[in-house]
């Protein structure tokens, strides 16, 4: 059995924990939270633009950047992704990042060097107002357990992380617990055991990246944080044919190549309030593949490629009952924000997307540019049975509102093309009328087919029929419909 294990970064004791603070903050009178500080000496950088205060307490923010490769110290692989999205990435990604614990709604107050300007506080779906502009000091009335993406002026996004208190006491007292202390642990590769737990206090910053093969029954909890930062690739969580997993409250974070929590020929999985975050090249943040009773469940992913993707790439089974419900997707790179593609070889069915925000989607691909809510069927699939229930996408899309497209099946898969068939888009609401939506099948034979709108919106007004939207749709389809009030409008066919 697996003892636990109590891992404490020794060269940070003695040193006590301090805040790190600039001359403007200094004279803010602010009841200070010692124990919510990461120590001096940790190597993690304190925002220098904001100071913020949570129900009259200051909770520590840091500054986290990565800077884009360049020559001669690049890879062929990460030239082409800088290649793709230099206009969004620039020479450096800037972030503010900030966490507080709280079972009420909660009274925010964020401080800045100058006075502010305009300030936009995402999901807007949540009518958060903001007062204060054109003070150096904002406030903010937030529900609680919302992650919020917060943009002021030109300064770095603030990305605002509310969460509900542990409850987890009862589960790290036992054996076989493998416990990450508040604190700085250079760790590398850890290898999960079946029946065990993975606990990340915190304020732990766990430096390195987990792996589980046909593990059942692990538990990878905690509010600390996993960062592949000094990994070679951005892959934080792999998960191989695994069974009865849970990964629930952590942060994970890339500045490194390659997908990042990634369930693979699993089973029985639960993804919940997680807070993903993706700066390096192809960083996708949540691929689910080839894995059946799969739970996605209020996580907020900001990724430089897709948010959250699914594919099938082994195993000749049917992969399906995948929910994703409640998340947060901001797309920050060559990047959809929930998707079913490209690479389908095998079927994909009983899919469900509800009551999710898309913050953005943004760049270019090979279907002709990234979207908002996806399904391209790049192989044999097919993709059938999927459910868009409730979503709110807002305004900050390049490409496409909505995509349904079966290729040649020749973009990734090298197989034969596939169907789409069976796809309800319900109450999904599009702020953007000049983005189009692409409704696009192969041949005769592999096509997109019974596509039901219902109650949908665009610039906050209905989606009747085809008309009301940017619409491109081919002649490989059938039996697309618009339904308002329960008035049915078929889109007439080639």
């Amino acid at each position: 059995m697996l003892r636990k294990k109590f891992l404490i970064n020794t060269s940070l004791l003695g040193s006590g924990w301090v805040l790190l603070q600039s001359s403007w903050i200094a004279a803010q009178a602010i009841k200070r939270v010692e124990d919510d500080f990461i120590p001096e000496g940790s190597g993690l950088i304190t925002s220098p633009d904001y100071h913020i205060s949570i129900d009259g307490k200051e909770i520590w923010t840091e500054h986290f950047e990565v800077s884009t490769p360049k020559e001669p110290d690049i890879t062929s692989r990460e030239r082409g992704f800088v290649n793709r999205t230099k206009q969004y990435i620039g020479d450096v990604q800037k972030v503010a990042i900030a966490n507080y614990q709280s079972i009420n709604d909660v009274s925010v107050v964020i401080r800045t060097k100058k006075n502010v300007k305009s300030c936009n506080v995402r999901p807007k779906s949540l009518h958060i107002p903001v007062n204060g502009i054109n003070t150096n000091k904002l406030t903010l009335k937030v529900p609680a357990n919302k992650k919020l993406y917060i943009d002021v002026d030109d300064l770095p996004p603030l990305l605002l992380f509310g969460d509900l208190p542990e409850q987890y006491s009862e589960i790290i007292q036992k054996a076989d617990v493998l416990y990450y202390k508040k604190g700085i642990h250079n760790v590398g590769e850890i290898k999960a055991k079946s029946n065990t737990t993975i606990y990340l206090e915190k304020d732990a910053i766990v430096y390195g990246r987990i792996t589980a093969e046909a593990c059942e029954n692990l538990r990878i909890i905690g509010r600390g944080t996993l960062d592949t930062t000094k990994d070679e690739e951005g892959r934080a969580i792999r998960l191989r044919n695994c069974k009865n997993i849970l990964v629930e409250g952590i942060t994970v974070r890339s500045s490194k190549i390659g997908w990042m929590v990634v369930p693979w020929s699993c089973e029985n999985v639960t993804l919940n309030n997680l807070k993903v975050l993706g700066f390096g090249s192809n960083n996708d943040g949540i691929d689910i593949i080839s894995s059946s009773n799969i739970q996605v469940k209020n996580c907020f992913i900001r990724s430089t490629d897709d948010c959250i993707a699914l594919k099938t790439l082994s195993r000749d089974v049917e992969m399906k009952n995948i929910v994703v419900e409640g998340c947060t997707m901001h797309g920050f790179a060559s990047s959809d924000g929930f998707t079913i593609g490209f690479e389908i070889k095998y079927p994909i069915s009983g899919v469900t997307v509800k009551n999710c925000d898309v913050l953005s989607a943004k760049g270019s691909g090979t279907s002709g540019g990234h979207s908002a809510l996806s399904i391209v069927c790049d192989g044999t699939g097919p993709v059938s049975d999927v459910l868009f229930e409730d979503i709110r996408v807002e305004e900050k899309l390049d490409c496409k509102n909505f995509e349904l497209m079966v290729t040649n099946g020749k973009h990734y898969s090298k197989v034969a093309p596939g169907a789409i068939k069976n796809i309800t888009i319900r109450r999904v609401h599009w702020e953007r009328k000049d983005s189009p939506f692409m409704i696009w099948g192969e041949d005769d034979v592999n096509k997109v087919a019974n596509i039901s709108f219902e109650d949908c919106t665009i610039a906050n007004e209905p989606l009747q029929s085809a008309a009301s939207g940017n619409f491109i749709i081919n002649k490989y389809t059938g039996n697309i419909s618009f339904v308002h009030n329960k008035v049915v409008n078929k889109f007439r066919n080639f």
